[in-house]
């Protein structure tokens, strides 16, 4: 893709001061986008007459709410007021409500809360559809009239209630580069493997688009009707996202057997999380999903599908997820900023009780830009490093536009059992996000994050969410375009796509909400690990429409667990532990190096893998020729150092 500079002379000062005059990004087919001129070289002055008495407004009206009010996102509180008096807040026309999803005049939100069948009756006498619970979890999704949410929420039961998360498929919408990528087909030819016997589950958003795409991938060839299930009920509605990814599953491996489970259903991830757990039940070792919820906290392994992720590994299971196409730092395309909170001074100087986080030297601002394609943001959050359970640290989120008026805020009240984040739509190119703290708070670790659309001033760690779960059985794959394919040997020359997001990611506490270093929720505290693991094919065509090519990291991860699935069918005594060792130990270190924050131990190879299964299994020569000179060793710490890589290229290229 194609690569731009933004202008470097910067006409006056922003809005918030947020951009250096001598400030230069690199973006990848942005739209363009210039901070010259009076567009965006907003004064000083607009920030103090305009901006900072909103936000005062807006911090009056919070400090009025209800108790049950406190138990409420902040957007709910909105829809609420602005159905009841057609505004969000008087006197504030540019603040809009976030979109939330409805149906019947309701809308779909997800109830943290002590459930029982005395909870579950309440939903209904205030209007509701229950529509998933669970016990275990501690949640419901419903939908709720949002007229009848804080009667609801008065319930000594119910702890939250926010807008419903929702799904990110990890594609940008578009298999056989993919098998030379990975030399699986010189692979399954010298090892003499297909994936047979092997059950791969693929979570997504559905296996048919609606429009018989999957009757025709039958017809083609494009899948063996005989090596697909799809559970019950559970085949799911969208764009067939997941079809393309079975579609890459079987072109590597096409003796696997593939059973497929929607990600995205109206159940949210409680739906996703049982999912995971049927797949594992229906005699899956292997799972690949392309999905991350929004409210998947960064900083800690927690939620319904982080627990179910949890539970199959503990089963033996192999869990690959795309690390997710929110850029990285090294390419400077990243939509995340990661840091402490830095004092930038008070919102108001008369009533100093809010003030401004710094996010660069004098810089209390940060300016979104456009994404690749011309793509916008999913959606724009705050997280903060407390534990989920509950936060009593007040941190406010706030978009403005470029007449310094406030579009969108995130100001829920958090009084010690809301979790630590804030959410808001997606922020358009050009609009400005201002973080503010309240005086009593703690300076924390924050992150912000406006996914797929780039930030003036960012940082690495993109990936979150159950795929940068702190196990080893689970991997984050980063993605590598192979548009014209060749295979991944020492030496590729390529890097992962502008578009594919890199680590670490930085932990702050245990799934059960203890910290990792009490007492300390700052940048040197708290457990980083590396992220993504390792990185696989991406572009590639299949016969979806809207899938030709299939970009993305949800291209990626299918790509990866197909690999797996030849090695397991090569030796079915190999341990989870051991399948995933040698796919770090054998991939060809890209980037940086082993070990990188783009592409982990690097591009998994198919030859390599196979080839170091047969070594470590104690055979004196291998299907392939070679000789088997490799034992069996524990577990690599750090990654992959790439001698086994450099092994299988020089015997591929002989």
């Amino acid at each position: 893709m194609i690569k731009q500079h933004c202008p470097s002379a910067i006409a006056g000062r922003s809005i918030l001061a947020a951009v250096h005059a001598a400030t230069l990004v690199t973006v990848f087919s942005f739209a363009p986008f210039s901070f010259s001129g009076g567009a965006l070289a907003q004064t000083e002055a607009v920030l103090q007459s305009v901006t900072r008495p909103e936000i005062r407004r807006l911090e009056t009206a919070g400090a009025q709410r209800t108790e049950a009010q406190t138990k409420m996102s902040s957007q709910l509180i909105d829809a609420a007021r602005l159905q009841a008096s057609g505004a969000v807040m008087s006197g504030m026309p540019t603040l809009r409500s976030a979109p939330l999803q409805t149906k019947g005049g309701k809308t779909l939100v997800d109830i943290d809360a002590e459930v029982d069948d005395a909870l579950l009756a309440a939903i209904t006498r205030a209007g509701g559809t229950v529509v998933r619970s669970s016990r275990e979890y501690r949640a419901v999704r419903a939908y709720v009239p949002v007229d009848r949410m804080e009667s609801l929420a008065a319930n000594r039961k119910v702890k939250f209630i926010t807008p419903a998360s929702k799904a990110e498929i990890q594609a940008t919408p578009v298999a056989q580069e993919g098998v030379i990528a990975h030399s699986a087909d010189t692979a399954r030819e010298l090892f003499h493997v297909d994936g047979s016997g092997i059950k791969i589950g693929i979570l997504s958003d559905s296996i048919d688009n609606g429009k018989n795409a999957l009757e025709q991938a039958y017809q083609t060839g494009a899948i063996d009707r005989k090596h697909l299930q799809i559970l019950p009920d559970q085949a799911g509605n969208g764009d067939g996202e997941g079809l393309a990814m079975a579609e890459i599953v079987h072109a590597v491996a096409p003796g696997a057997t593939i059973y497929f489970a929607t990600g995205t259903g109206v159940g949210g991830a409680l739906q996703m999380a049982d999912n995971i757990k049927a797949l594992q039940e229906a005699g899956c070792t292997i799972i690949i999903d392309d999905l991350t919820y929004d409210y998947e906290p960064p900083f800690e392994d927690w939620g319904s599908i982080s627990r179910a992720v949890s539970y199959v590994t503990s089963k033996g299971v192999l869990y690959f997820s795309s690390a997710g196409n929110s850029g990285n730092k090294r390419q400077n395309t990243s939509s995340v900023w990661e840091g402490n909170f830095v004092d930038g001074g008070p919102v108001s100087n008369d009533v100093p009780d809010e003030h401004f986080h710094l996010f660069a030297p004098g810089q209390r601002a940060n300016v979104v830009l456009g994404g690749p394609r011309n793509a916008q943001s999913t959606h724009t959050a705050l997280f903060w490093a407390d534990p989920v359970n509950g936060s009593t640290n007040q941190y406010n989120l706030f978009v403005v536009d470029r007449d310094g008026h406030i579009t969108q805020k995130a100001d829920t009240s958090h009084t010690g059992q809301q979790p630590p984040w804030q959410m808001l739509d997606a922020a358009k190119a050009g609009e400005v996000i201002v973080i503010t703290k309240a005086v009593d708070a703690k300076p924390l670790y924050l992150r912000l994050e406006t996914p797929r659309a780039a930030l003036t001033i960012s940082t690495p760690g993109n990936t979150r969410g159950h795929g940068a779960n702190d196990n080893s059985r689970v991997f984050s794959v980063a993605a590598i375009d192979v548009d014209p394919p060749e295979p991944f040997t020492v030496g590729f020359a390529k890097s992962v796509a502008p578009y594919s997001s890199d680590g670490p990611r930085h932990k702050f506490f245990n799934p059960d909400d203890t910290p990792i270093t009490p007492g300390n929720q700052s940048a040197t505290g708290g457990r980083r690990s590396l992220k993504p693991d390792i990185a696989a094919a991406a572009s590639v065509n299949t016969s979806v429409p809207g899938f030709r090519p299939f970009d993305g990291t949800s291209a990626a991860s299918p790509h990866a667990g197909a690999v797996a699935a030849l090695l397991w069918s090569y030796d079915r005594s190999l341990t989870a532990d051991q399948v995933g060792d040698i796919l770090r130990r054998t991939a060809v270190p890209i980037g940086g190096g082993p070990g990188d924050d783009t592409a982990g131990a690097g591009a998994v190879t198919a030859v390599a893998a196979l080839r170091r299964a047969c070594q470590q299994g104690g055979r004196l020569v291998c299907p392939d020729g070679s000789e088997a000179v490799v034992t069996s060793k524990p577990p690599l710490t750090p990654p992959n150092t790439g001698t086994d890589a450099e092994t299988a290229t020089q015997m591929l290229l002989k």
